[in-house]
């Protein structure tokens, strides 16, 4: 039993943009198969930091599409990596009360799991961010 899965509800596609690196606008743009620049013009804004993506009215990721099963990513295989970590961010991960934040807002996370198992799942899928 895993400790998270995602449910594609699109709760964590809720908030403030996204930062994207060069790296992953390049990937998303030739997956939807436009140029970078327009990628950037259509579905970018600029930050201090560089580049992070739009957001609708709503308060949701430009990238959230409606459909017949429910909310889903239209750039769901070459996402951001930001969002491929959710919810395995440091701050989740090393702290019990952020775990237990993160599962009240994220129908992924197993109700039934420990937060060792939570870590453990982490560790495991992202050795990178905890070496």
């Amino acid at each position: 039993m895993k400790a998270f899965e995602c449910k594609m509800c699109g709760e964590c596609c809720w908030g403030r943009g996204i930062s994207v690196s060069e790296k992953e606008i390049k990937r998303m743009a030739e997956f939807l198969g436009i140029e970078e620049e327009l990628f950037k013009t259509q579905y970018c804004v600029i930050n201090k930091n560089g580049y992070e993506l739009k957001t609708k009215e709503s308060g949701y990721c430009i990238f959230l599409k409606k459909s017949k099963k429910g909310r889903i990513c239209a750039v769901h295989p070459v996402k951001p990596d930001l969002c491929k970590k959710w919810p395995f961010f440091k701050s989740i991960v090393s702290d019990e009360e952020e775990w237990r934040n993160a599962m009240d807002a994220c129908p992924g996370i197993n109700l039934n799991c420990s937060f060792e198992d939570f870590v453990k799942q982490a560790k495991d899928e992202h050795p990178e961010l905890y070496s």
